[in-house]
């Protein structure tokens, strides 16, 4: 037994020995690509990508080029671990990208991170459908949209419609409560109406027993900046996303990343796919205040083909 516990202690040394030394080359790897990483990265994906998995498959070869004098009952263990190293490669390169671009005084603004984005405007007309919770989500939200005038919809879809035909800026949807969670029919219409919330804030009912969060709404992913809003505290700061009708090996690089980021994983949401019976796009919601944001946004648009962002925004408090 003491033979067996130094091999796998010298083993151990030799593990962490090839660890630092590969971390120094994706140090050196994260290097080259800061240098060229541009704030407009949403037009220059694919070269960047070519360029990063060229470079991860320097660092990290695939299982199928480990060595062929692996015993056959142990490679399939063996490759199990060698494709867990190359996430984690891939992982640890974005985190340094990120932060060789901090140490430039360059990282990029977040909004770069985003396909379209919408200018957040003040003096906006917001739509919603009128009971005593949305009043006071309504309330809350104009705190943060200065001058915004109001738009009353006969119905839900009328509600959503309003910004989508470009009627009005935003538009004010419950989107889950402290009872039944997710509410999937706002859900389905917030897919097909293609909305990206821009706030949200809870709502409390019935002594304060219950909550109902409703979130603000637009046809783009908008930032906005609280800081000069009087009277708006911000309780977190929220990056919801989806995957749609992802692999195993997306999933599993997804919620890794999510940990090794620091990102405090909310929910996830299923979603059936209308074209792809029994399968189904996952919606994920995470807190990212004490989380690299830029290096997790940089790894799911480099590594998770089936990512789409669906919003980067505030959690504000009802007072």
């Amino acid at each position: 037994m003491e033979n067996i516990s130094r091999n796998l202690l010298s083993l151990r040394l030799r593990g962490i020995s090839l660890s630092e030394r590969r971390l120094a080359h994706i140090d050196d790897a994260a290097y080259v690509l800061a240098r060229r990483f541009s704030d407009d990265i949403n037009g220059e994906y694919d070269a960047f990508r070519a360029e990063y998995k060229r470079l991860v498959s320097q660092i990290m070869p695939a299982s199928q080029e480990l060595p062929c004098d692996v015993p056959e009952e142990n490679r399939e263990r063996v490759f199990i671990g060698a494709a867990e190293e190359a996430v984690n490669v891939g992982i640890f390169l974005c985190s340094s990208i990120c932060e060789q671009r901090r140490r430039m005084g360059a990282l990029p603004e977040l909004s770069s991170f985003f396909p379209l984005t919408g200018e957040t405007e003040d003096n906006a007309r917001i739509a919603y459908l009128r009971n005593p919770f949305s009043d006071t989500a309504y309330r809350v939200f104009s705190e943060a949209i200065l001058n915004a005038s109001v738009s009353y919809p006969r119905d839900f879809n009328s509600v959503c419609e309003e910004v989508y035909y470009g009627r009005c800026k935003y538009c004010i949807l419950p989107i889950e409560t402290s009872d039944e969670g997710g509410l999937s029919g706002f859900r389905r219409l917030i897919t097909k109406y293609e909305l990206c919330p821009v706030l949200s804030c809870s709502v409390s009912s019935g002594g304060g027993s219950q909550t109902t969060r409703f979130a603000l709404f637009s046809k783009n992913i908008e930032r906005l900046e609280l800081s000069d809003r009087k009277g708006v505290t911000k309780e977190r700061e929220i990056f919801s996303f989806r995957l749609n009708a992802p692999t195993e090996d997306s999933l599993v690089k997804t919620v890794k990343s999510m940990h090794i980021y620091g990102m405090r994983l909310l929910k996830v949401d299923s979603i059936p796919v209308s074209w792809d019976e029994g399968h189904y796009s996952f919606e994920f919601s995470a807190e990212c205040d004490s989380g690299d944001i830029h290096a997790m946004l940089l790894y799911l648009a480099l590594e998770i083909p089936e990512y789409t962002p669906i919003g980067l925004y505030s959690q504000i408090k009802v007072v």
